[in-house]
């Protein structure tokens, strides 16, 4: 570890009271619940596309793009578009630290270390 780290885990353990190997290993026990977390939020950003897709179809179905709240539903489904597009695009940049978390919970240890000293 580099030493501005391994200072930076040493302070968060003496502000806790604790020792710097229990500050480690609390954070490699959470590399995997954080991963975990991060999957489902994953899982989530995939599944709501497909729902959005069938509110899109529905709407075409019942004719709505071409009824008097034709304003309104293209408006909706233009903001639920860029909400989803943005969730996806979270989700997709979360994928190398469930990786880390999951494979190799050490490195993801150490990244959010070396986060707080950014």
């Amino acid at each position: 570890m580099e030493n501005t780290a391994l200072k930076l885990l040493e302070t968060l353990a003496t502000k806790l009271d604790t020792t710097t190997e229990y500050v480690w290993s609390v954070l490699i026990k959470q590399a995997p619940i954080s991963a975990i977390t991060n999957v489902s939020y994953l899982i989530i950003s995939i599944i709501v596309p497909i729902l959005l897709w069938k509110l899109h179809s529905y709407f075409y179905r019942q004719k709505m793009y071409e009824s008097e709240y034709s304003e309104f539903v293209i408006t909706l489904m233009g903001a639920l578009t860029l909400l989803t597009l943005i969730c996806l695009g979270v989700g997709i940049a979360l994928i190398p630290s469930i990786i880390s978390g999951l494979f190799n919970p050490e490195y993801w240890a150490l990244q959010q270390i070396l986060s707080y000293l950014k």
